[in-house]
């Protein structure tokens, strides 16, 4: 639930997510941080994205979607639509743990810590109208955006099968059923 670590979204300032840096390290260097367990229950998916990055680029379904094991969320799946700003690209659906909107119960469920303190967090989604510019959550839990090279708080996301265990009294995944 909470903020890993702030990182640049991409180092280059293109708002490109499949050659991001962000995308790189989440299926690099942080995917290989895991532990052999996680490693391996870990489901590789198809995530929509927008190919090609903001202006310009196209959104893309699942069927199309980009091939990874751990990504940001997008502005779809935290609650916002292209009815909430039109410059949102059309990239996932609402995840259940999340509200549609901008109100004041959705925001807050938006709302992620880093060492304790509300802060700034990235999505996936770049802003459809610029090719340098992407979402982010602010600290409130309200949407805004940055250029591609600035550093905030990431939250790595991923897909467990629907047998993972854990641990009682951890809560530390142990492996499938």
């Amino acid at each position: 639930k909470d903020i890993h670590s702030n990182r640049q979204w991409n180092t280059s300032n293109v708002n490109i997510y499949e050659t991001s840096a962000i995308n790189t390290w989440l299926n690099g260097d942080f995917f290989n941080s895991l532990g052999s367990i996680e490693q391996a229950t870990v489901k590789q998916v198809k995530i929509p994205y927008r190919h090609g990055g903001g202006d310009g680029g196209t959104d893309q379904s699942v069927a199309n979607g980009l091939l990874c094991k751990i990504f940001l969320l997008s502005g779809y799946e935290v609650g916002w639509t292209t009815s909430d700003y039109s410059y949102f690209p059309v990239d996932g659906a609402k995840l259940s743990y999340f509200e549609s909107g901008t109100g004041t119960s959705a925001n807050n469920k938006r709302i992620a810590n880093l060492n304790g303190s509300a802060a700034f967090w990235w999505l996936r989604s770049p802003y459809t109208d610029y090719t340098n510019r992407v979402w982010r959550v602010y600290s409130d839990g309200n949407y805004g955006n940055n250029y591609a090279s600035s550093s905030y708080g990431i939250r790595p996301a991923l897909v467990l099968p629907s047998n993972a265990l854990f641990d009682e009294t951890t809560m530390l995944l142990k492996g499938v059923k």
